[in-house]
Formats: C-alpha cells, structure tokens, sequence
C-alpha cells in the first residue's frame, strides 16, 4: 500500500556494553519514536517517547540493574530491537 519500512541499518545504538548511557542514533528518520527497555523476561523497564529525533539522542539507563536488556525503538514503519549490555 505504499508504506515503506525504515531501513534500519541506519540505526546505531553506542557504546554496548555501556555503563548506562547509549548513544541513539537514527539517520533520516524524523517521525515520533518510542524507545522501550525490557529485561529478558519480556518486562518493560523504561518507555521514553520522542517527538522530534532527529539524528542523536541518548538515554540513560544508568539507574537500573547491570545485565542484558533488549531496546526497542518503535515508530511509523519502524520496529527496530536490539540486545544491549549494561555494565
């Protein structure tokens, strides 16, 4: 139907592992974004919401638990997941 899925190849999420700062960066993309944050059972952790990312954003994750989290970036035509590492 015309919609285009964004590529996300033009994601990078840095450092990883990272002491609790991740660097976001999305190129081209300037829709409204939801970042989510779930541990390994599937429980959200953090939901943060932008309106206006353009290129770099960061987050910090630094207040919770050291481990493995999976970071979900979520927005039009954008569904992107990625295993991050806290430490």
């Amino acid at each position: 139907l015309g919609t285009t899925t964004y590529d996300t190849s033009n994601i990078n999420i840095y450092p990883n592992p990272s002491n609790g700062i991740f660097n976001i960066r999305v190129n081209k993309y300037n829709a409204a974004m939801t970042i989510q944050v779930f541990d390994l059972n599937g429980r959200l952790i953090v939901e943060s919401n932008t309106n206006n990312f353009d290129e770099d954003g960061s987050i910090d994750l630094s207040q919770i638990q050291k481990g493995i989290y999976v970071m979900k970036l979520v927005g039009e035509n954008l569904n992107h997941s990625q295993k991050i590492s806290i430490n």
